[in-house]
């Protein structure tokens, strides 16, 4: 079973709901909690999501759909132990794209 301390919850100021951690099964972690390695991976993923989302909506760029596959690379290989490449993969869909986008000046 996993060691207690090393699963630890945070929770930010004014964030209601907190994360339950821990580190990666290959530490002997919890494999139920999301591990550091995760967190940077959909922390980069949600970014890229985010800053996209903006950009369409100044656009006014109907965004339907939008997913994502990311994955991290951490090579055991190659120590010390740590993420070498972040691969983040849309699919996006977009509504109307045949349409004539309002220009800024409307």
């Amino acid at each position: 079973p996993p060691i207690p301390r090393r699963s630890p919850a945070v929770r930010p100021p004014n964030v209601a709901v907190g994360l339950a951690l821990s580190g990666d099964a290959a530490f002997r972690g919890d494999p139920s909690r999301w591990n550091p390695e995760q967190l940077l991976v959909a922390a980069a993923s949600s970014c890229q999501l985010l800053s996209f989302l903006a950009v369409c909506a100044r656009a006014r760029i109907d965004v339907v759909a939008y997913t994502d596959e990311a994955h991290g690379l951490m090579p055991e290989a190659d120590p010390p132990m740590r993420l070498t490449r972040i691969e983040l993969n849309p699919v996006i869909t977009l509504a109307d794209t045949d349409r004539t986008r309002p220009t800024s000046e409307r």
